[in-house]
């Protein structure tokens, strides 16, 4: 006589004995293409048809967050890493140097004394001249173009500074590097954030720089508003170079952004220039 002590036993071994065939079954198919869906001819994958107990294995399994999303082909799926992945470690290929690199702050330094001489030709046929030469309260209009060009190197750096902690979490430095003041952060971002840290804060003072100038009625005071958007666009020059050099490198690359210096990687082994 078998007792019955027995009989559960053995259904129990028999039924763990299912559950561990089944799981090798899932895991050969998950081996074979783990981009790909289960089959339904897969043993039990009709849930209907299955046993409390495989339905939870079954659940488990296609839970795997791998099985769900399809691995992007040469391009990183974050917006922004606190520490460099282990495949990018050992892999920099470029690092852009504003104003260490003294043939490439020469080089931009020449762009904005070009820009700048444009830009007050353009302002010269926009308003006349004579408009700020015979200010009839000096003091009172350089000091407001004074205190308006410090504002805006200031709030360039600003509001990259708050990009870069809205996309990583991470608290940005502020810190003069020389005359000028730069946002750094340890954090590693892909190229398309980086661009956007680099570029949108530069349109929306653009934006509201032009907002100003077509709203201010007084000749002296747009051509005020005028220097400074000349100012706002020579500070910009460098975040642009930068953002066009990142535009020329693999798709896949991480930059993190010390002051004035960018630091660029990539998963893709390349001797850095």
């Amino acid at each position: 006589n078998v007792s019955a002590t027995t009989i559960s036993k053995n259904s129990h071994v028999s039924r763990l004995l299912n559950l561990r065939k089944l799981k090798s079954q899932n895991n050969l198919l998950y081996n074979k293409n783990n981009s790909e869906k289960l089959n339904d001819n897969l043993p039990g994958a009709n849930e209907k048809f299955m046993p409390s107990t495989q339905k939870q294995v079954f659940y488990n399994i296609m839970n795997i967050p791998a099985l769900q999303i399809k691995p992007m082909k040469g391009r990183v799926s974050m917006k922004a890493a606190a520490e460099l992945p282990e495949s990018y470690k050992g892999n920099r290929i470029a690092c852009i140097e504003l104003e260490k690199s003294k043939y490439l702050a020469r080089l931009l330094k020449t762009v904005q004394a070009i820009t700048a001489i444009l830009m007050i030709f353009a302002g010269c046929l926009l308003m006349p001249p004579s408009a700020l030469t015979g200010m009839e309260e000096p003091f009172e209009h350089l000091s407001a173009l004074m205190l308006g060009m410090l504002s805006v190197s200031i709030l360039l750096e600003l509001g990259r500074g708050i990009f870069m902690r809205l996309f990583s979490g991470i608290k940005p430095v502020l810190r003069f590097t020389g005359a000028y003041l730069h946002a750094g952060c340890q954090a590693y971002f892909d190229r398309k954030t980086e661009q956007i840290i680099n570029l949108l804060p530069s349109l929306i003072l653009t934006a509201a720089l032009i907002i100003l100038f077509l709203t201010a009625g007084d000749m002296t005071r747009k051509w005020i508003i005028w220097i400074i958007f000349t100012v706002e666009i020579c500070f910009s020059i460098g975040l642009i170079y930068a953002s066009v050099r990142f535009q020329q490198l693999p798709d896949d690359i991480l930059v993190q952004n010390v002051g004035s210096t960018y630091l660029v990687y990539s998963s893709q082994k390349q001797p850095e220039p």
